[in-house]
């Protein structure tokens, strides 16, 4: 007898709870979408390191729409990338974890500040964070930024003007936790190997069927909220309840 399929629907109670996962899914989706630090054009904003960058890698910058990017993991150093034997150049990139002070309003209107993300330097940006990291005797943990991103169209979304602002002691950076997070959570850096952990090649060569390259430098239009990234995002460790963030402190309070 032939094995039962089953059902593409669901109805009453199950289907109530995957709906629910299905929302938890989406919102997780949503959150994993602002992970990356990045400007628009003509803007600058502040951040405050929590880590001095040092985790290096290939990066491949993918056009799966007019304006919809994709950034996958270059598997080159490690197997035949698909990407690149279809012509799809790298960037050689460095990754950190920063604080970002830009303020962002979410869906019901509610105004966001200091949020812990990725921040990914490639070309010109790689160049000019890793001359400040040496210009501050290789350590820029805790120190602000002021970053501007001009109107070119080939300039990396980080931007590439940084103007060191000051450096905060880990008492002052804990202050910035947002209300309801544990302190010593928020200040840790992200674990780069799970965040930016590479597809497989078969995945890759999937990719590679269906997408248009751009320039490995050109972040123009960089937007994290289109496709999905690579590496499966890490989810917030639970909390302690004997020490939350109390709202967030302003770094224009700190400086």
């Amino acid at each position: 007898m032939a094995e039962k399929k089953a059902a593409w629907f669901a109805k009453g109670e199950e289907g109530r709870a995957k709906a629910k996962q299905a929302d938890e899914e989406a919102k997780q989706r949503g959150e994993k979408a602002f992970r990356r630090f990045r400007l628009e054009k003509d803007s600058s904003a502040l951040i405050t390191h929590l880590d001095t960058p040092d985790f290096f890698f290939y990066e491949h910058q993918l056009k799966l729409g007019p304006k919809t990017f994709r950034n996958v993991t270059c598997i080159r150093d490690s197997d035949n990338c698909p990407l690149d034997e279809q012509g799809l150049n790298p960037g050689y990139v460095l990754a950190g974890t920063v604080i970002s002070h830009k303020p962002w309003k979410d869906k019901a209107g509610k105004i966001h500040k200091n949020q812990k993300q990725l921040i990914v330097y490639k070309g010109k940006a790689r160049e000019t964070i890793l001359r400040k990291i040496e210009k501050n005797e290789g350590n820029i943990q805790y120190c602000v930024f002021e970053m501007s991103r001009g109107s070119s169209q080939t300039e990396c979304a980080t931007g590439e003007d940084m103007e060191f602002k000051k450096r905060l002691t880990a008492k002052e950076v804990k202050m910035l936790t947002p209300a309801g997070q544990d302190p010593n959570e928020f200040i840790k850096p992200f674990d780069y190997a799970e965040e930016f952990a590479p597809l497989t090649a078969k995945e890759l060569r999937k990719i590679a069927g269906q997408a248009a390259p751009v320039g490995a430098e050109d972040d123009d239009e960089d937007s994290p909220l289109k496709g999905k990234e690579n590496g499966k995002g890490k989810k917030d460790e639970e909390e302690d309840d004997d020490e939350k963030g109390t709202g967030g402190k302003s770094i224009e309070d700190i400086i």
